[in-house]
């Protein structure tokens, strides 16, 4: 099928790599082997992952650049004192239609344009020419909807139906619970 917008381009690799690409686990701000060799290989760390992400989204034609950040485990970094020594962790930022989509292919339960809890810290840095800050909280939403359609009888027992909808983090970690516990 012929991909057309640029969103859907953006989707598309960012599914390819999810699926494609296991992570090792080891977050890094740096890649350890070649890229090919994790694409052949189909692990590798964070920087592997998410610097394969970049590389593909730009041979698709979305602007995409690595954004480094600092993890909320090794404290908020200051954008004005800024300090090499606690950047830790590499994202993809894809730039479409003038609107910053900040990815992380590591994890296969988060949608594209949703980063890991861990990584929401601040602001990371684009590196791009000119490099620049950005934030990397986007309007994430943690939610649980609860709806009840019930009715007394009259031996006063509740009989009826509910509807509950997880939204944001919330569904990645009902998701995960699932994932790990079974249905």
């Amino acid at each position: 099928r012929q991909l057309n917008s640029p969103i859907e381009k953006m989707r598309a690799v960012y599914d390819y790599v999810q699926e494609h690409m296991n992570w090792n686990g080891s977050e890094q701000l740096w890649p350890d082997k070649s890229l090919a060799i994790a694409g052949q290989e189909g692990t590798g760390t964070n920087a592997e992952i998410n610097l394969i992400l970049v590389n593909m989204l730009r041979t698709a034609g979305v602007t995409a650049y690595p954004v480094v950040l600092c993890t909320r485990n090794k404290g908020h970094m200051n954008p004005q004192i800024a300090s090499a020594g606690k950047l830790n962790y590499l994202v993809c930022c894809a730039v479409v239609d003038g609107k910053d989509y900040l990815l992380d292919a590591t994890d296969k339960l988060i949608p594209a344009g949703m980063l890991p809890f861990k990584c929401l810290n601040g602001r990371g840095w684009v590196l791009s020419r000119p490099g620049r800050w950005i934030e990397l909280l986007n309007n994430e939403k943690n939610i649980t909807q609860e709806f009840y359609d019930l009715a007394l009888d009259e031996n006063d027992e509740l009989s009826g139906s509910a509807v509950v909808t997880f939204t944001g983090y919330d569904a990645v970690n009902l998701r995960r619970l699932i994932q790990n516990e079974s249905e």
